[in-house]
């Protein structure tokens, strides 16, 4: 139903559901071939809280002609688009106490003893960080920063302000030289390759050592430009780890 960038979304007229309401939108996460049946997302989470339907009940729904229109109602497929790179969300106040978890339980999976076999010791990296951190990344088109008269970053304190950076025409080449790199084949998104390059390693286990130590050879292959991108990405990574960890800690004093 979903992968890294790619969600579908079906439209539908509740009513075949036995639900109140008439046309909806919701995406699907799941699909479970013993019963035949789709798990939606319900949007409207005060109604209807993610539930199981039947295929062909769904279909139904899917099939109802829309009154507006005249015709059936469908389904879309939503996909990311290839030249974008993620920018965590640097205003985490509403959320610090989901955000700063998932940092530990990162921590945690770093800590623990490392697989023998070194391809599928990267393929569970991999696929734990997308788990833990694909719901808290916000995607953004590729933004130069802007830089004063001294050269630095204006935004270095505040990289979520969109007004103090403007587009850039090599943000298709950027996420092209991430896209070649051996890292990215374990990725359906760039945003989080890019992520992960950027993500500002220890070497407090071994686990850890031998993660910066790959994803450093992938970083040497990088050219300046997309060089300086990751390395603001993991300003902010920094930055708002360090805010939500000092958050957690006061939670766990008081």
């Amino acid at each position: 139903m979903a992968v890294d960038d790619t969600t579908l979304v079906v439209c539908y007229n509740r009513q075949v559901l036995n639900q109140t309401g008439a046309g909806h939108f919701s995406p699907l996460a799941a699909y479970h071939e013993e019963s035949d049946q789709v798990l939606i997302m319900d949007v409207a989470r005060f109604k209807y809280p993610p539930h199981w339907v039947p295929l062909t009940i769904l279909r139904d729904a899917m099939l109802s002609i829309d009154t507006a229109t005249g015709k059936p109602r469908g389904y879309l497929i939503l996909k990311l688009r290839s030249h974008i790179l993620p920018r965590l969300q640097s205003d985490i106040s509403a959320h610090k106490s989901l955000f700063a978890p998932r940092l530990k339980e990162w921590e945690q999976f770093l800590a623990e003893k490392e697989l023998n076999n070194e391809e599928l010791e990267f393929k569970t990296v991999s696929a734990i960080f997308t788990a833990i951190f694909m719901g808290y990344i916000m995607f953004c088109d590729f933004f130069e920063i802007c830089q004063n008269e001294e050269g630095e970053d204006e935004c270095s304190n505040n990289c979520s302000n969109v007004q103090s950076m403007k587009p850039t025409n090599s943000s298709e080449n950027i996420c092209r030289k991430i896209q070649s790199l051996n890292t990215a084949s374990y990725f359906t998104s760039i945003s989080l390759c890019a992520l992960l390059l950027a993500w500002p390693l220890q070497e407090t286990s071994e686990r850890e050592r031998i993660l910066k130590i790959r994803l450093e050879n992938d970083l040497n292959k990088l050219d300046d430009k997309s060089l300086a991108k990751i390395m603001t990405i993991r300003r902010q990574i920094q930055q708002i780890s360090s805010a939500c960890k000092t958050d957690l800690k006061s939670v766990m004093d008081s």
